[in-house]
């Protein structure tokens, strides 16, 4: 958005709108671009800011929520779950998702009868709609909605201002997008709000989130036994428990429908799942006394240990992207278009600095994911070209294609030159 003089209502990419997500983030990420040039603190900023607030206002909703010593424990537990560190700290939309979705929360609790805050809320709720899209934007509108019934705290029309506010903060910019773009501009945004990733039943799976869950939460799963044993069938519910634990399932039900199933999608109930957690930490230690806080720091201790075998196991793919896209910038030419054959692999965009870049897919993309392809569809966007790069770990699947060179570039992956006027028809 910085580098091309384009409409600010949609993210310009590789040449064209990149109609996947809505702008906020780019919007606010483009600041420090501006300020201070372009770098890659300026990328990250934004992000690390965002997942730091995020962290203050988790403490924050726990201590509204729990009592002592909940809200630090909340805080350990979440900075501690798979991937939230990891995919917090690259400098992506999560971070700044999870942020006003927090925020958007704790405003309500401490509004009261102080309408100014609910309006602030709801407005909140809408810009985490302007930074994913409208289905995560009412994510927090609903998890209120669920406080409210379970507390009994507020008659409905009392949350007029909530919604008024998030239709204010959100809205604006269909009606802004409406008149530069026309209809497709709707069908992109708010007909398609998954991008095509909403589907029928027939892709319901709970078993591929389920394992991404209990893989995130690794020692802290045994925190529910615990809690359970220490209890010995004495009652542990509460209000809080029953809306963490609903807020937790409103979002993580709905992702099983989803056709796409990623491991970083159900990072925005985690904190929700923290403080639930943190919760049943406190009871057990309540319980078990002094015993208690030993089982505590080796659960820590043990959760700390899976993370960084994790990390050895699975190595940070933002590092690896941002090596190879370092490696593309030195042996490809800005004219060469570049196929990459693997999906997650967004800070080689970055690094490589370069225009043309196609992601390979099996399956092809989503609604607006034009950028990725099926293999089959190369000969197809190579016409009239002089060459292309194929970058993979896997160099025979394109054996057929007649390519003039092979290098091997960082992390076992292989940089294959190909002349168009060589390929064999597919």
């Amino acid at each position: 958005m910085v580098a091309n003089h384009t409409s600010v209502l949609v993210p310009f990419w590789n040449g064209r709108y990149y109609a996947d997500k809505p702008p906020l983030y780019f919007w606010l990420s483009s600041i420090p671009t501006r300020l201070f040039g372009s770098g890659e603190w300026q990328s990250r900023i934004m992000g690390v800011a965002a997942a730091s607030l995020a962290t203050l206002l988790l403490y924050l909703i726990a201590k509204q929520l729990t009592q002592s010593p909940v809200p630090l424990l909340s805080v350990t537990i979440f900075i501690t779950l798979g991937q939230v560190v990891p995919r917090l700290a690259m400098g992506n939309l999560d971070a700044l998702l999870i942020c006003l979705q927090l925020l958007s929360l704790y405003l309500f609790l401490i509004s009261k009868e102080r309408r100014t805050l609910l309006l602030l809320s709801g407005i909140a709720a809408g810009l985490a709609a302007l930074t994913k899209g409208w289905l995560l934007g009412i994510y927090p509108l609903s998890i209120i909605f669920l406080y409210h019934l379970i507390y009994r705290k507020f008659y409905l029309r009392s949350l007029t201002p909530l919604v008024a506010g998030f239709a204010a903060s959100f809205l604006w910019w269909h009606l802004a997008g409406l008149i530069r773009f026309g209809s497709p501009f709707l069908s992109w945004y708010l007909l398609h709000p998954a991008g095509g990733n909403l589907s029928s039943v027939r892709y319901l799976d709970f078993r591929t989130f389920s394992k991404y869950l209990f893989h995130d939460l690794g020692a802290w799963i045994l925190l529910i036994p615990c809690a359970l044993f220490s209890h010995k069938g004495k009652k542990i519910a509460s209000n809080a428990n029953l809306f963490l634990l609903l807020s937790s399932l409103a979002f993580f039900l709905p992702l099983n429908f989803l056709k796409e199933k990623f491991d970083w999608y159900i990072i925005p109930l985690y904190p929700y799942l923290a403080i639930l957690l943190s919760y049943l930490a406190y009871k057990a230690i309540s319980r078990f006394g002094k015993i208690g806080l030993v089982l505590l720091f080796v659960l820590f201790s043990l959760q700390v240990i899976h993370l960084i075998y994790q990390e050895a196991v699975d190595p940070d793919r933002s590092l690896i992207g941002a090596d190879l896209g370092k490696t593309a910038k030195m042996l490809i030419s800005p004219e060469e278009k570049i196929f990459l054959d693997d999906q997650d692999f967004p800070s080689f965009i970055y690094y490589s600095d370069h225009k043309s870049i196609y992601v390979l897919s099996s399956v092809g993309g989503k609604l607006n994911e034009w950028w990725i392809i099926k293999p089959s569809q190369i000969p197809l966007l190579t016409t009239g070209q002089n060459s292309y790069w194929i970058i993979t770990t896997h160099p025979s699947n394109f054996n057929h294609l007649g390519r003039i060179e092979e290098t091997l570039g960082p992390h076992q992956y292989y940089f294959l030159h190909f002349s168009s006027s060589q390929q064999n028809p597919v």
